[in-house]
């Protein structure tokens, strides 16, 4: 609890906040307030939720960190999808061009604008995409970990905050 920070409102803002916050080269993971769980694909029998405890996903973390290393990548994600049938079969991990879906998902602090998004945060998410992988031409995505959020994401709804509260 004493290493979550509160930043500001809008992703794409907060995103920015929360790179400031920390030194260049610092892996930093950040998760939606709004994220109901997070599973992992488990081969026929679809999804299972994660241990209990945190060992699994301070092994996805470390993971996370040992293949940015071993690719020259700044961002990694998740599969953007909680349909199993996306899922099964899918490799691991795939190092093309892919969305990184905002929710939840790791990136190296790089302090370089060319990374920072800036047309909102209704499009953040393929905006990050795009700008690191412009930069790294590498985009980690580990395909057999989803979350699901509370609401459904890019749905309008008036009592919603994130992206809702933004375009009027």
């Amino acid at each position: 609890a004493r290493r979550i920070i509160v930043g500001m409102k809008g992703a794409d803002r907060q995103v920015r906040f929360i790179e400031n916050c920390f030194c260049a080269g610092q892996h930093v993971i950040v998760c939606d307030d709004n994220v109901h769980w997070l599973k992992a694909f488990n081969g026929e029998m679809g999804l299972r939720d994660l241990d209990t405890s945190p060992c699994e996903i301070d092994s996805l973390f470390k993971r996370a960190s040992t293949e940015m290393a071993k690719h020259d990548a700044s961002l990694w994600g998740i599969s953007a999808t909680t349909n199993v049938r996306f899922i099964v079969g899918a490799a691991f991990m795939k190092t093309n061009l892919c969305l990184v879906y905002g929710a939840f998902f790791g990136f190296l602090c790089r302090h370089e604008a060319a990374l920072y998004t800036r047309f909102g945060q209704v499009k953040d998410d393929l905006e990050r995409s795009l700008r690191y992988w412009h930069r790294d031409r590498v985009v980690l995505t580990f395909r057999r970990y989803c979350v699901l959020k509370a609401s459904k994401p890019g749905r309008f709804a008036n009592s919603k905050g994130g992206i809702s509260a933004s375009p009027g």
